[in-house]
């Protein structure tokens, strides 16, 4: 997906996968900026991020609160940067159980983004649902577009 925004001289990349990172190393989430497409592991391309904070674990399951303050720090970061002239892709945990999905809701409603790309066997299987997602709030409108592969 990030090679796929090659077009932009600029792509911001939160990192909100502790267990699996891309950029850093395991522990930490982080805002990072990628300016040239990315090639090889993770352990061949690691770099100072944007910001970053350290969840001490491989998994937000042992600290939520401490996860989700993190995450919107992030993107309180991200929002102090030119936010519309760059693409943003979040790449986020696969905890998608009880506390882990309600999580993942909580972010995907502060962050309302534009799309959403969600793994799955199956669309049958696909945890994401829309009516859990906050569509409208403050007056305004918003409902993403889910892709499911």
């Amino acid at each position: 997906v990030i090679n796929e925004c090659a077009r932009y001289p600029r792509v911001l990349y939160m990192d909100l996968d502790p267990g699996q990172t891309e950029f850093t190393p395991p522990g930490l989430i982080s805002l990072n900026e990628i300016t040239a497409p990315i090639v090889g592991p993770p352990s061949t391309h690691m770099r100072d991020p944007i910001a970053a904070h350290f969840i001490g674990d491989i998994t937000p399951q042992n600290n939520v609160d401490q996860f989700e303050q993190s995450a919107i720090a992030l993107f309180t970061a991200y929002n102090e940067l030119n936010r519309e002239e760059y693409p943003m892709i979040i790449n986020s945990h696969g905890w998608m159980q009880n506390l882990g999905y309600t999580s993942q809701i909580r972010l995907i409603n502060h962050f309302r983004p534009q799309r959403i790309v969600q793994l799955a066997e199956d669309l049958s299987k696909a945890p994401l649902h829309i009516a859990d997602l906050k569509t409208s709030q403050h007056g305004t409108d918003w409902i993403p577009l889910i892709h499911t592969l």
